[in-house]
């Protein structure tokens, strides 16, 4: 529903408005952005202060993700994959924590987009089934889209 959609964003901007300085808030508003793929050069700018502060462990596990979902918006595709690789990696041996496993659905579907998009079809249709269902059975509508576009012909 796209007023929950803004209602988020709406949230997010109030929350980063209210701790510009707090990386976690400010990584939080880049991926709405990039999730949203709305103000590219905010999420960039945003992804670029998140950089220059002490970063949590968890944070330092996320930023790859972060990344890669950038560089899949600009249309990087061998790089946003590599990116969201990477995440994976960083992210599998934590896989039991509700958060990260949310972040891993995600990132499949993302990863699944991206390999598509730089004709890796084998890794995109790997990611590819189980982020679908992931995605219908958490009501994501948008990003299943993006997903069922990408991969469009292939499945």
């Amino acid at each position: 529903c796209l007023e929950k959609r803004e209602e988020s964003l709406d949230a997010m901007r109030q929350a980063y408005e209210e701790a510009p300085d707090n990386p976690t808030v400010i990584f939080d508003y880049a991926l709405i952005l990039l999730k949203m793929e709305i103000n590219l050069d905010e999420a960039d700018r945003l992804l670029e202060a998140v950089e220059a502060q002490p970063l949590s462990d968890l944070l330092q596990m996320l930023l790859p993700f972060g990344h890669g979902l950038q560089q899949l918006n600009h249309k990087r595709y061998v790089e946003a994959r590599d990116l969201l690789i990477e995440s994976r990696r960083c992210l599998m041996p934590m896989a039991a924590l509700p958060l990260v496993q949310m972040f891993l659905d995600f990132n499949a579907a993302y990863l699944a987009i991206a390999s598509a998009r730089c004709g890796d079809l084998p890794t995109a249709l790997k990611f590819y089934r189980p982020a679908k269902k992931r995605l219908e059975a958490m009501g994501y509508t948008m990003l299943l889209a993006r997903l069922n576009e990408a991969l469009q012909g292939y499945v």
